[in-house]
């Protein structure tokens, strides 16, 4: 990350964020470094954007941080979303910190959730689609009334 690359706006009610490349160093020449990119592409950053730029180190850490934002019905029920996320938790060891909630947004018919906690797996996506899995029958169940 570096000041060439500023903080982008998501999406309504998101927070910003932060432009990042994710990638394995192959080469550091004189004039560019070689990354492999995760999604497998090759990109050549010249090396006054690296002497600017954040990098960051992930090998060698165990759990990473993580955030996921997630709409439901405003009558939804945020006990049964913590005793879900509470039973996934003690079901896959891979979500490693007390899984949290807070409440972002709510209109008339739509609130808006963050979810924080800490994962432990190879890939971060794969917390994504773990907490989607879990979650999706609970907002099915909402919508069609059978709180």
């Amino acid at each position: 990350m570096s000041w060439q690359y500023p903080r982008l706006a998501a999406t309504y009610p998101h927070g910003m964020v932060s432009p990042e490349h994710r990638g394995t160093v192959l080469e550091i020449g004189k004039i560019y470094t070689r990354l492999s990119a995760e999604d497998g592409r090759e990109m050549l950053i010249p090396n006054n954007i690296m002497l600017q730029a954040m990098v960051l180190r992930e090998e060698g850490m165990t759990e990473r941080p993580f955030r996921l934002y997630a709409d439901f019905p405003a009558t939804f029920d945020l006990a049964s979303l913590k005793s879900a996320l509470s039973s996934l938790q003690a079901s896959d060891d891979r979500l490693a910190g007390p899984v949290e909630i807070f409440p972002q947004t709510m209109t008339p018919s739509v609130m808006t959730v963050e979810i924080r906690s800490r994962w432990k797996g190879p890939q971060l996506q794969d917390a994504s689609a773990l907490l989607f899995s879990a979650l999706q029958p609970l907002a099915l169940r909402t919508s069609v009334g059978e709180s």
